[in-house]
């Protein structure tokens, strides 16, 4: 196995905030720049084009980590979802680095792997393992690992590969408000705690109630094409906006 970054090397932070995740999310997209800075890495938010539906947008997120690796620009990559808030003092994230284990995940509430927050680093096998998932992505998944959009397929190959790593839970914290975590993520019993934008969310509530009038006299047509070409479309949409993934 070639692994081409250890615990240092150059270093992208992104996430992806279309449909107006920016907004919602702006305090912990603002955390997301901070950490940035701080480390000195890379950072993009992703939040172009807006005519996605939520499976591409969250299968998304795999389809760049995968086309960062073929640059081979960046030792490592961290992707963190629009709601993770990466906490004051949070220390770099390649210090998780262990021999052997090239991609990192936490459990989620659920006690599986969750895609919320994921460090990969550079080598053969972390980008023959997105590989694999990408070309599974419109594949079944057994009842035990289902779970919405990606992270079902995320769960299925990552649970027994030993290019996997499990992160202790500060680094995706959807639990514990009390943990002193190093990403509080604002999902499942975190949600709660999260900070949505009262004003965006009310704007969120009234983009509701219209789609489900439309809903009720009009059907929109089915994406075009398979996810995974359309995930391979997407990707290059993007590429032509954020320098960082061209």
């Amino acid at each position: 196995m070639t692994t081409d970054g250890d615990a240092g090397g150059p270093a992208l932070v992104f996430t992806i905030a279309m449909n107006g995740y920016r907004w919602a999310w702006r305090s912990c997209l603002r955390s997301h720049r901070r950490y940035a800075a701080r480390l000195g890495f890379d950072r993009a938010c992703v939040d172009l084009p807006w005519t996605v539906t939520p499976a591409e947008a969250a299968w998304l997120k795999l389809r760049l980590l995968a086309r960062a690796l073929e640059d081979r620009r960046y030792a490592w990559l961290l992707f963190l979802d629009a709601d993770a808030e990466v906490r004051p003092g949070c220390p770099d994230f390649r210090a998780v680095a262990v021999p052997g284990r090239d991609v990192y995940m936490a459990h989620g509430h659920s006690g599986r792997l969750n895609s919320g927050v994921i460090a990969v680093r550079r080598s053969d096998a972390s980008r023959a393992f997105l590989r694999r998932i990408l070309a599974d992505c419109d594949g079944p998944v057994a009842p035990e690992d289902a779970a919405p959009y990606e992270n079902g397929h995320v769960i299925k190959h990552g649970k027994a590969d030993p290019v996997v790593g499990l992160l202790d839970r500060r680094w995706n914290n959807t639990v514990e408000p009390a943990l002193g975590d190093h990403v509080r993520h604002f999902t499942g019993p975190m949600r709660a705690h999260g900070r949505v934008d009262r004003a965006t969310a009310a704007r969120w509530r009234r983009a509701a109630a219209v789609r489900e009038r439309l809903a009720a006299v009009w059907t929109p047509p089915p994406p075009d094409g398979p996810l995974r070409e359309r995930l391979d479309r997407l990707a290059d949409a993007v590429a032509a906006r954020y320098a960082v993934f061209g």
